[in-house]
């Protein structure tokens, strides 16, 4: 290099260096006018405190009344966000289970306090508590000076979080909280963060029914809810995410209708739409199936609904016509065996007709069906075909006709469905029927027998009668 190219040389050095002095010096300022930094800003250091909220009555909840948190139903792990109004996370509060308090380990802590330094002016207060492996975890973990806000939630939904609640295995029920605030220049500011259950409390009770005996007793094995969401958002004012109501679980008891008894469960906040409870046991060693559908279609998160369950009697109507030769013999065509089953005994080779119906004319929809649908009785000549459905009271009732062949001893096995609406409830019951015929000669003449079949309800009380129509003549006791 000769002295004449010097000047050149350090000439383009030179406008290198401008350049790229230039391109981070505009990415620097660019940074700047979006980052976060209050360390110009004064702090003051204000109280927070963050409570796992009381339950509430959802039967009262007008009243406000509310219920003490029960046992693991507080935080096991905490974190809080604190936001100022720029989107900008201005301190996270996530303290270790030692810090949380000695209740943390087993979900018993319900009130956490801890001080924090804060600029003045508007904040909000986003917190969560145990997430566990849940969506919720996603949100966890973040920094100061962190964007943050309702966008980085609204889509967040936990699936079925009702169902992973196991309080033997430590995991607990997911919670979540937000609150706007203002902090000022006061020294002796608290800020106030409760969080809410993202469940529901279904206290199940079924009435003692005295009426009821031994024999008659009924065993409640196993209780079925169902019509609940499948997913619960965050925060529900805030969420953008679509909840169907697939939700259904079984809840496994040993309740007797005469004593009575109780279950608890949750099931995940769920917004217009009912629920539907479906009981299972047994009767005079037979399964039944007893449902019914909730009035109340609203279940809040951090709710309690007492469901009160009455077992009682509600009457099955069967009404028996027969076409056969003699006269003068009062029947006593209906009876009830030992395993529940209503058993119709049919004069053999007469042609009969049986109609169901509710002893108090409440309107309901019968179906008929064989109790196993694969089997075909070739000795019964149906002059109906299953299923047959009908509703009581019509010109459309569910009527079950036909007629065996001249011969005593042969049977037939039905299923029958009532169902029917009382004061806005659903209710359903299965009945088991079996047809008989019988030597005209086995006939004795008796008033007709009486049984009762229980169904349940949630608000009122359903009685049930058994009365039988023989031919043209009503006999009943």
């Amino acid at each position: 290099m000769n002295m004449n190219e010097i000047p050149k040389y350090l000439a383009k050095c030179l406008c290198e260096l401008v350049f790229v002095f230039s391109f981070a010096l505009f990415f620097s300022c660019s940074d700047d006018s979006n980052s976060y930094d209050d360390s110009n800003s004064s702090k003051v250091n204000v109280t927070l405190r963050i409570t796992a909220e009381a339950e509430g009555d959802l039967n009262s909840r007008a009243a406000g009344d509310t219920e003490a948190t029960g046992e693991h139903e507080g935080m096991n792990t905490l974190c809080v966000y604190v936001v100022n109004a720029e989107g900008y996370i201005e301190a996270v509060i996530q303290p270790t289970a030692t810090e949380l308090g000695s209740g943390a380990s087993t979900g018993d802590v319900v009130e956490y306090v801890t001080s924090v330094e804060l600029t003045s002016g508007t904040k909000t207060l986003y917190g969560f508590s145990n997430w566990g492996s849940t969506a919720m975890s996603g949100v966890i973990g973040k920094t100061v000076a962190t964007a943050f806000g309702d966008n980085d939630v609204s889509s967040v939904t936990l699936t079925n979080p009702a169902a992973i609640i196991d309080f033997d295995n430590d995991v607990f029920i997911p919670m979540s909280g937000k609150e706007t605030v203002t902090v000022t220049n006061a020294s002796s500011q608290t800020l106030e963060l409760g969080l809410d259950r993202l469940v529901s409390k279904l206290r199940i009770s079924i009435g003692a029914n005295s009426s009821l005996d031994a024999t008659s007793d009924i065993s409640i094995s196993q209780i079925n809810i169902s019509g609940y969401a499948e997913k619960v958002p965050l925060f529900s004012d805030l969420s953008t995410s679509t909840i169907t109501n697939g939700g259904s679980q079984d809840i496994s008891c040993s309740i007797s209708a005469i004593t009575g008894g109780s279950v608890e469960c949750y099931v995940n906040e769920t917004l217009a739409h009912a629920l539907t409870l479906e009981l299972t046991g047994t009767q005079y060693s037979q399964a039944v199936t007893y449902t019914a559908t909730t009035s109340n279609t609203s279940l809040p998160r951090n709710y309690i609904f007492p469901i009160a369950i009455t077992l009682t009697t509600k009457t099955l109507v069967l009404s028996v016509e027969c076409e056969y030769p003699p006269i003068g013999v009062v029947m006593d065509p209906v009876s009830i065996t030992q395993d529940g089953t209503y058993l119709v005994s049919i004069p053999e080779g007469s042609y009969f007709w049986i109609t169901p119906s509710l002893s108090d004319n409440t309107t309901a929809m019968f179906t008929w069906s064989w109790k196993d649908a694969t089997t075909t009785n070739n000795d019964l000549s149906l002059g109906v075909t299953l299923p047959l459905s009908g509703t009581s009271g019509t010109s459309d009732a569910a009527v079950l006709s036909g007629y065996f062949t001249a011969q005593s001893g042969k049977t037939a096995d039905f299923s029958l469905a009532a169902a029917w609406t009382s004061n806005n409830q659903s209710y359903q019951r299965n009945y088991e029927i079996q047809i008989k015929t019988v030597d005209l000669s086995s006939y004795a003449a008796s008033s007709v027998k009486r049984f009762s079949s229980p169904t349940f309800k949630l608000i009122r009380t359903e009685n049930v009668y058994l009365n039988i129509n023989n031919h043209t003549q009503t006999v009943c006791r």
